[in-house]
Parts: structure tokens; C-alpha cells; sequence
């Protein structure tokens, strides 16, 4: 089924799909963590960039409540303009506000940490393939911040969005591993 789909644009239509009926396998954060604590780049990681859930990706809040209370740095994405965005400090008494594209960011005023000095990011996908190529949302906001890091990056998703191969471009960032409920895939560099 999935070799009739050729662009971005179609994967991103069937992924939405795929991942909205799919049934949700257990996610329970201590059996991600399990996965993540096998790398050693989580466990050596002073500042993490995460996400707050939309609609129905996975959801690593907990995953974030666990590394504030390890005395990690938790960042969050804010959009601050076409194409563009930011990682902004996050503490668990802190609220969220709704930003663009439907993100729960962090407040305007909190403190700013420029994408190189993200030593892991664990980041939303719709899907993900066996070479480390991830299909986001189209708008390229993830390409576009990692270009100047050098943290390890980390795709999250159910298994149902790893997949053979998708179609990449010249300006795609790879993630060097994907987590799912079913363990952690890693991508040679």
C-alpha cells in the first residue's frame, strides 16, 4: 500500500491516518524511559528539548516531569515566525500557553536556549524511516533549528510510524535514533 505514495505531501496524509487509528500500544513512561536510559547520550544530557503533545502524538510529559526532577534543563519549541522557532525553558509549575500551529509553548518571557546548546531533542514526527529521515508537519521548523546543533537528535512516535523509506530533500535533517513503545532504533551517522 504504502509504495503507491510518492511525496511528502501523501505520506503526510496517510501517517495522519495511520497514526490517528491505530491502537495505542503501551506507551508507559517508565518502558520509554527503559529505552532512552540505554543511550548513553540521555543519560550524560544537561539540557533537553521536548514537546508538549498535540492531538495524538505520543505524549512524553512524563518523560519531562522525570528529567526536571534529575535536575535537567527541559526547553520547549515556541514558533516565533514563519518557519522559525525557538526553545524556551520550561518548569512543571510553569503554564502553557497556546502558540502558533497549536503548540503549547512556554511563556514569552522565559528564558531562551539557542538550538546548539540542546545537548538531546526528542522530537514529534509523523513518521520516520530505517534511515533516520523524518516527515514532520511540512513546514521545516525542526530542519531549520538543527542545522546549527550538534545535540542528539531523537524522533518519538509509535512503532506504526517507523517505515521502510520516505522521500527526503537536500535540506532534511536525520535523527540519529527513533523511540517507540517497542524500543530504540539507531541511525548510523
Amino acid at each position: 500500500m504504502t509504495s503507491d505514495i510518492s511525496t511528502k505531501s501523501d505520506w503526510r496524509q496517510h501517517m495522519k491516518a495511520v497514526r490517528h487509528t491505530a491502537s495505542r500500544p503501551d506507551t508507559r513512561t517508565d518502558k520509554l524511559l527503559v529505552h532512552l536510559d540505554s543511550l548513553s547520550f540521555w543519560r550524560t544530557a544537561s539540557v533537553i528539548a521536548s514537546y508538549r503533545a498535540i492531538s495524538d502524538e505520543l505524549d512524553v510529559s512524563l518523560i519531562d516531569q522525570h528529567a526536571l526532577a534529575s535536575g535537567r534543563t527541559v526547553v520547549y519549541p515556541a514558533v516565533v515566525g514563519r518557519g522559525l522557532m525557538e526553545f524556551r525553558v520550561w518548569s512543571a509549575d510553569a503554564p502553557l500557553q497556546q502558540g502558533q500551529m497549536g503548540l503549547h509553548e512556554p511563556a514569552l518571557g522565559a528564558e531562551v536556549i539557542p538550538a546548539e546548546k540542546i545537548d538531546f531533542f526528542l522530537i514529534p514526527l509523523l513518521a520516520c524511516d530505517a534511515r533516520g529521515y523524518r516527515l514532520g508537519y511540512g513546514g521545516g521548523y525542526y530542519d531549520r533549528a538543527l542545522v546549527t546543533s550538534r545535540g542528539f537528535r531523537c524522533g518519538v512516535g509509535y512503532g506504526d510510524q517507523y517505515v521502510a523509506s520516505l522521500p527526503a530533500e537536500k535540506h532534511d535533517q536525520r535523527l540519529d535514533a527513533f523511540l517507540s513503545e517497542k524500543g530504540i532504533n539507531r541511525f548510523d551517522s
